[in-house]
């Protein structure tokens, strides 16, 4: 289908769509011809007119809509000034007549099909997303406001330096004195744009409050492995929320006569407890909390590693689960015991993400404050549980993708520790199902640690050849 150009009835142009044009009935069987008498629709009012031109796209056609519009208002305007001129009103009058005189339709340019606004077209930002760009906005003013400051500042103190002459020192003053005001004036500036930032954010960390009071007013004792529903807690509501929990595990362990705290000890498995998942929860929003400064990032971060390696008397380990597509665990621990050089021990730098599963800190709080699915999740967390070194022969079920005879099966590789690899899974679901992310089970996650097993073979022989070089 073309583009055309019409010239209507009521002297305006406009460029139309080819299957809104009708043609004359002695016309319908023949395509539609330069200087064509026709009728077309535009926004659902029907229209008759000449076409002009023709072509495959339309800019070309509107670029030439725009000359014609432009002359054929020129050619008005020099109509109107005519009449005008040769009328017999006097002068003082001949601006009010002309005013009410109609001399014919001014050209008008529309589009047969009406173009969204880009406004239109935008995604609709959030309150959250709003207020961050409003900050933006205000820390980049601040900047410019300081330098601004700092620019005149610098001019004065050389100005000052210079020594005047004698004729020189009223205008000195003069340029002084300016100088001063301009400086206050910028200072004063800068003061209320500060002013703004600060009252923006005490504003949100009231509503985040405020929002947390109504969410732990609603929760009871026995739904502290819920998900949390407030936003963004300050440090005190985290205390607090500890604190209480752990009181109510010290109360029924005192109620069971310990009976609780040894079954815990006893029992094996990956499942951490509500205490430490509602742990990682609080310091994983309050580094995710967009309006906490560094400082409070790096406070959150240390928490979250304290929090990690608390007593295992906090945690309630269970055998871990087997959904229909989970694959079944060796049937004891001496069938994976060779492979526990593959993972990293206890140690300083390390915490125990379950029972005999230990993670690097720094990993984990990468991944709890940088992933925004599961998929993530479990990648980044991959890479603290596993030591690289150990794993470059290994594959993720022991199976060899390499094809070939009797060498090949000779070549069997190990498999990454199973263990691990369930308990990688059993925590990143346990943190989905707080975010509400969609689950994954360890046969579907097989895909994803095969991925990233193969990046981290090749980052290891890459620094590996890098500090050969």
């Amino acid at each position: 289908m073309l583009w055309y150009l019409i010239d209507a009835e009521d002297n305006t142009f406009c460029t139309v769509f080819g299957k809104n044009i009708l043609q004359l009935p002695a016309n319908r069987n023949k395509p539609i011809a330069i200087g064509e008498q026709v009728s077309f629709f535009y926004q659902g009012t029907k229209y008759d007119g000449i076409v002009i031109d023709e072509d495959d796209d339309r800019d070309p056609l509107d670029i030439k809509m725009n000359q014609l519009a432009k002359e054929r208002s020129k050619e008005f305007a020099k109509l109107k000034s005519t009449q005008a001129a040769n009328s017999n009103v006097p002068a003082n009058k001949k601006r009010k007549l002309d005013s009410s005189v109609f001399y014919g339709n001014v050209p008008k340019t529309r589009n047969a099909v009406s173009k969204k606004k880009e406004d239109n077209e935008k995604p609709k930002m959030s309150e959250e997303e709003k207020t961050r760009k409003r900050i933006f906005e205000l820390n980049k003013k601040e900047a410019e406001n300081r330098n601004n400051l700092a620019i005149l500042l610098k001019s004065q103190e050389s100005k000052k330096s210079k020594v005047p002459d004698d004729d020189d020192d009223w205008s000195a003053e003069t340029d002084n004195s300016s100088m001063d005001s301009d400086i206050q004036d910028q200072r004063a500036r800068d003061s209320e744009a500060r002013k703004e930032k600060n009252d923006i954010l005490r504003n949100i960390r009231e509503t985040d409050l405020d929002a947390d009071e109504n969410s732990d007013s609603k929760r009871t004792s026995n739904e502290c492995d819920g998900p949390s529903r407030s936003k963004s807690p300050t440090k005190e509501e985290l205390m607090k929320q500890i604190e209480l929990m752990r009181k109510q595990l010290e109360s029924k362990d005192s109620k069971s006569n310990g009976s609780d705290r040894k079954k815990r000890d006893e029992s094996g498995g990956t499942k951490t407890s509500p205490l430490k998942d509602d742990k990682i929860e609080s310091s994983e929003r309050d580094s995710l909390d967009m309006h906490s400064d560094k400082d409070d990032k790096a406070v959150g971060s240390e928490r979250e590693s304290q929090n990690l390696l608390s007593d295992n008397d906090n945690s309630i380990n269970e055998k871990p689960s087997k959904g229909n597509d989970d694959v079944e665990f060796f049937a004891s621990e001496e069938d994976y015991s060779n492979l526990e050089h593959q993972l990293y021990g206890p140690s300083d730098d390390t915490t125990e993400l379950c029972h005999g599963i230990f993670i690097k800190k720094n990993d984990l709080t990468s991944a709890l404050t940088g992933s925004t699915n599961v998929n993530h999740l479990l990648r980044r967390m991959m890479v603290g549980v596993f030591n690289p070194a150990e794993i470059q022969s290994c594959t993720v079920t022991g199976q060899s993708w390499h094809a070939g005879g009797s060498e090949a099966c000779s070549l069997k590789p190990e498999p990454l520790h199973p263990k691990a690899l369930q308990a990688i899974v059993d925590f990143s679901n346990n943190v989905a199902e707080k975010k509400k992310w969609q689950k994954k089970g360890l046969e579907k996650a097989r895909p994803i640690f095969a991925v990233k097993l193969t990046e981290i073979k090749k980052s290891f022989e890459k620094k590996k050849s890098q500090k050969k070089d």
